[in-house]
């Protein structure tokens, strides 16, 4: 039999407080730029990493439980019995003196479509320790109990932590619309599991009796914070609906009463997922080498549903597959200048100070697809506090403004936020990723806000255990703009034709050793700097495509090298078009073959027709309409027949955007052959 709970509002001290004020103050203060499952998935993520044990062999596993009490009946009233002193507050009572966050959690709890939300970390150490803040704690025991329910702002002192004073614990109160959460813990001390539960309510300071209050309440058989313990915790976490710890398990769930769903709580349970891809991909994605005790795995609950986050190679297709190329790449540890790849190390002379390199910054250049329509600034302005927005509007708002930015992140591998590149041309889009080395890790921790998600140099207190964060700080800035002008320096204006020399180097430094070739008369053909061999094949006078290697881009989550072919004739002619892509490096002149018989040219997709008055990008796109079709993968050609009378133009013109697969440590040449259709071309000539 479960013992009678009571309800304890917690009186101000003799000397005075304002707990309740003050975590309300927190639950608001400087975190309006994220949305509320935004600030969950990050906070109780760093939170369960910096609880992990360090004995632990595999992932840190967590679980998001969306559960409607429309459907959870049985939940909804054992909530109401253990919140059953709540109902003094509720409609048809409203005095001035009444605690307003009790009439609130008893409303909702009887209102239309309630739900709740499981936070639930296994593998952690669990609330363990001291359950009054007055006690001393005993050596060798961590007050875990009292930092995350009783004490706010205590300062976290090791440096490989994610959060610095435990802030985040505030996301759950934030995220209740009645500001109540249960929470539920099982931890190992002394040599015994051992499990307890406690309600948890955040509201105003209110008077009651002549008796002033904070403004927090308990729920539990004991006064002052103490929670329920052993079989009587379990008991009512069973009753509540609470995956049970069992066996070696330890951990904490917290249980968030009534949870803001703006769009429904499908809507909630969606914008969970991405967010968790969004904000917490370095820590669960595959990584070759990676092993799984410093990796997390997340899930998703929405009532009889499971939701995982996209992961290698699913995630290679979304906004956020060069970042995760460039993680990739960046964990190498090897320095990279292009074409595509860029890596190095940024250091800086810090006088006086044992510390030069302030960590790895790793880019992937990329070629903005000619169908893209999102760009640097594009995103729609949504205000995430605004209800008139569901969630996951919010979260895909900001994947599709991932385009020219840069993750941060610190030791624990995870993202502090998304850094702005700025002067990044048009045609391009680069993606990166910058972690901070273990010397500066300290520093930069210290200038981040509550909520972890950016690196002020303002941050930081101005004495002298500021100073050194401060100028690490400012020496990232400075670094971080300074390693991308010289990666990517600005082109100079053309002063010549197209074709000119000028314009060759340019496209070269920009795309490293692929550069554009013309040979009047023969085409153009793409080749490698290191090869003087060039593979035009003779074709008849006025037949010249042009050929230009525009870059990489990312085709269903595999790396894809783009050309642009432009070709136009005075003049109609049915014609044979030959696309060949050979491997430089080995001087072959076979199209590529993938393993297991795949072309490696992708597709041949644009216009061939009459010639369009205007060549632009509005034309460009009308034409796209017109598709050649994919390529033969056996001759590597297509054919057309262009009938002048039919089509009411007597000039031909031709505008293809080739696709072929990237081969690493490979230099692709792609050869295009314009020919007219033999017996064609003899009747033109009179033969």
């Amino acid at each position: 039999m479960v013992s009678e709970r009571r309800w304890h509002p917690e009186e101000s001290a003799p000397g005075g407080s304002a707990i309740g004020e003050l975590f309300l103050k927190l639950l608001t203060q400087g975190i309006n730029e994220l949305s509320e499952p935004e600030l969950l998935v990050r906070e109780t993520a760093q939170n369960s990493w910096d609880a992990r044990k360090q004995s632990l062999r595999r992932s840190t596993p967590m679980s998001f439980r969306v559960s409607d009490l429309a459907v959870a009946s049985d939940v909804r009233d054992e909530l109401k019995a253990f919140f059953s002193e709540a109902a003094e507050f509720g409609p048809g009572r409203r005095r001035p003196d009444d605690p307003t966050v009790l009439r609130e959690l008893w409303e909702r709890l009887c209102g239309v479509d309630p739900s709740v939300l499981y936070v639930r970390d296994e593998g952690t150490e669990g609330l363990g320790g001291p359950t009054n803040a007055r006690d001393a704690v005993p050596d060798g025991v961590i007050d875990r109990y009292v930092r995350f329910l009783l004490n706010i702002g205590q300062a976290n002192t090791d440096p490989e932590a994610g959060g610095s004073y435990g802030l985040g614990r505030s996301v759950f109160w934030r995220m209740s619309t009645c500001q109540t959460v249960v929470v539920y813990t099982r931890y190992l001390e002394g040599g015994a599991y051992r499990a307890r539960l406690i309600g948890s309510s955040i509201g105003g300071s209110f008077v009651r009796a002549g008796v002033n209050y904070t403004g927090r309440h308990w729920w539990s058989d004991g006064e002052n914070g103490r929670p329920f313990e052993g079989p009587k915790a379990e008991e009512w976490a069973r009753r509540l609906g609470f995956e049970l710890y069992e066996g070696d398990t330890t951990g904490t769930t917290v249980m968030v009463i009534a949870p803001s769903t703006p769009g429904g709580s499908r809507d909630l349970a969606t914008a969970l997922v991405k967010s968790i891809e969004y904000h917490l991909w370095p820590k669960y994605v595959y990584l070759p080498g990676r092993a799984s005790a410093e990796s997390m795995r997340f899930e998703v609950l929405h009532d009889s549903n499971t939701f995982e986050p996209r992961n290698v190679p699913e995630i290679y297709a979304s906004p956020l597959g060069n970042h995760v190329r460039a993680f990739e790449l960046g964990r190498t540890n090897t320095a990279q200048s292009g074409p595509f790849r860029f890596s190095t190390m940024l250091d800086h002379d810090f006088r006086g100070v044992d510390l030069r390199t302030i960590g790895r910054l790793s880019v992937m250049q990329m070629t903005r697809r000619v169908d893209e329509t999102s760009a640097a600034g594009t995103a729609p302005d949504l205000d995430p506090d605004e209800d008139s927005h569901d969630f996951t509007s919010v979260i895909e708002a900001r994947f599709a403004d991932l385009a020219n930015t840069v993750a941060l992140m610190r030791t624990p591998e995870l993202i502090v936020g998304y850094k702005r590149i700025k002067n990044v041309d048009h045609d391009v889009v680069r993606a990166g990723v910058f972690k901070a080395s273990e010397q500066a890790n300290g520093h930069l921790r210290r200038c981040e806000s509550a909520t972890h998600t950016e690196w002020s140099p303002t941050v930081p207190r101005d004495d002298d255990d500021g100073k050194i964060p401060k100028r690490v700080a400012k020496a990232f800035e400075k670094r971080f703009v300074e390693q991308f002008e010289a990666w990517f320096p600005k082109p100079v204006e053309p002063t010549a034709a197209p074709t000119s020399k000028l314009n060759v180097e340019q496209l070269s430094a920009r795309f490293g050793k692929l550069v554009d070739h013309l040979l009047p008369g023969r085409g153009i053909v793409a080749k490698s700097e290191d090869s003087d061999r060039i593979f035009a094949p003779p074709r008849p006078r006025g037949i010249s495509p042009k050929v230009k290697f525009v870059g990489l881009e990312e085709h269903h989550g595999e790396l894809v090298n783009v050309w642009r072919v432009d070709f136009v004739h005075r003049g109609a002619m049915n014609l044979e078009l030959e696309v060949l892509l050979r491997v430089d490096s080995n001087q072959t002149e076979r199209p590529v073959v993938r393993s297991g018989g795949r072309p490696a040219i992708l597709s041949v997709e644009g216009y061939v027709g009459p010639r369009l008055d205007v060549i632009g990008e509005a034309d460009w796109n009308f034409a796209k309409r017109f598709p050649v079709g994919k390529i033969d993968a056996n001759t590597s050609k297509v054919s057309y027949e262009f009938d002048p009378d039919k089509d009411g133009a007597s000039d031909l013109m031709m505008g293809l955007t080739v696709k072929a697969l990237y081969e690493e440590g490979t230099t692709p040449v792609l050869a295009v052959t314009v020919e007219p259709i033999a017996e064609d071309w003899s009747r033109r000539l009179g033969r």
